[in-house]
């Protein structure tokens, strides 16, 4: 049942940004189709990722800090593959692979959300859509040619996930 009206939420809300971003929604920073070794987004906009990328070293220090040592890998490694990527961001293999350490993580802190006491950790399954919901959204401004708007939203993703996992820590039994 939960994933049904987690894929009917998903599903109205890109529906309803489709309608309010529209076709036209201008801004004109950069095309959004790019060659294979050409940068996705300039430079300064990459920093601004790589900064975001490093509260996942926070989330993970806290992790450890808590007791949960081998969790505790998971957010630094995904910090380490996503500062390799967005230190020059182009398609290829480096972004393959944040992505594969992103949400091999995501499955794994969905997974012991299940292990907290009295199910807090649940809280966690239902904020995943905000998470997701801020990645769609960044992702449409980026194909509207909104890269600096999308940069900043996508630094949102990061925010909350961090946010989130810290969250989840304090509670696994």
């Amino acid at each position: 049942m939960t994933q049904y009206v987690y894929m009917l939420f998903c599903r109205t809300y890109m529906a309803i940004l489709h309608w309010a971003v529209g076709v036209q929604l201008g801004g004109s920073q950069r095309p959004p189709i790019v060659a294979k070794d050409e940068l996705i987004v300039p430079l300064n906009q990459g920093r601004i990722m790589c900064a975001a990328s490093t509260l996942s070293l926070v989330a993970g220090a806290r992790c450890y800090q808590l007791g949960h040592r081998m969790l505790s890998a998971s957010p630094i490694i995904t910090c380490f593959a996503s500062i390799n990527y967005w230190r020059k961001p182009v398609y290829g293999s480096r972004r393959n692979m944040d992505m594969c350490c992103v949400l091999s993580s995501w499955a794994l802190h969905s997974i012991i959300s299940f292990r907290t006491e009295h199910g807090e950790g649940k809280k966690y399954l239902w904020l995943t859509p905000i998470a997701f919901g801020l990645y769609g959204t960044s992702w449409l401004l980026y194909k509207k040619s909104w890269v600096q708007t999308s940069s900043l939203v996508h630094a949102l993703v990061h925010v909350a996930v961090y946010t989130m996992n810290v969250a989840l820590y304090k509670r696994i039994t």
